[in-house]
């Protein structure tokens, strides 16, 4: 049987592209997102990944300065804060502690890892979810823990990032969440938060009394 190292070098012969060596990996940023929903007692009664592809344009001009940034200008980007504001995030604003961030502390649901209810498909100039959930004990709402991060590379392929953050429910009902997104935020005078990355996932409920776990790893030359 033919691996997949051996399918790729034949691939890449095939379309005139010089081999890559087969203890190396390929070039690229790919990921994940893992769901899963535990019941008031702690108990796992779902779980599930699924492949993460829905970067927006906000990670691509993120990207781009970090990778494309001319010579001849202080380092930053634009981009479409959460309420349809064009902002430009300028790095040397970026002074203090949390001025450009991912972990957003409990019950913060400005920014970090977010959820919603809204199923509306993802688009490439989406810049916030579509129904988001409030943070807080009502009808409708999540208790949004802390979200967290790490990065491990250890000299090999993959490098991973991951970023995670737990929701309780105690609204006194069910609810249902159907969209994920990440959300960082930056300084421009005051705070601003943009979103670069939605994911429509499988209709996920999560009980009265349980709590959901969203977890996205992010991986650089993926093997």
């Amino acid at each position: 049987m033919v691996g997949k190292d051996e399918r790729r070098q034949e691939e890449q012969m095939n379309s005139g592209i010089a081999p890559v060596p087969i203890d190396e990996p390929m070039m690229g940023i790919g990921g994940e997102i893992g769901i899963k929903v535990e019941d008031k007692h702690g108990n796992v009664i779902k779980e599930f990944n699924q492949p993460m592809q829905t970067f927006v344009d906000n990670a691509s001009a993120a990207i781009m300065c970090g990778f494309l940034m001319a010579c001849d200008a202080a380092p930053g980007f634009a981009v479409t804060e959460v309420g349809g504001a064009a902002k430009n995030i300028a790095y040397n604003s970026q002074v203090n502690a949390g001025d450009y961030c991912v972990i957003a502390a409990i019950g913060n649901d400005n920014f970090g890892v977010l959820i919603g209810t809204s199923n509306v498909a993802w688009a490439w100039t989406q810049h916030n979810l579509q129904g988001k959930i409030s943070h807080g004990t009502g009808v409708g709402q999540l208790s949004h823990g802390v979200t967290t991060r790490s990065y491990t590379a250890d000299g090999g392929a993959p490098a991973t990032c991951t970023v995670q953050r737990s929701f309780d429910n105690n609204s006194g009902a069910d609810i249902t969440v159907k969209e994920i997104g990440w959300f960082l935020t930056a300084m421009v005078v005051s705070a601003q938060y943009f979103m670069i990355a939605r994911d429509v996932i499988t209709s996920t409920t999560v009980p009265n009394g349980g709590r959901l776990t969203v977890t996205y790893n992010i991986k650089i030359n993926p093997t």
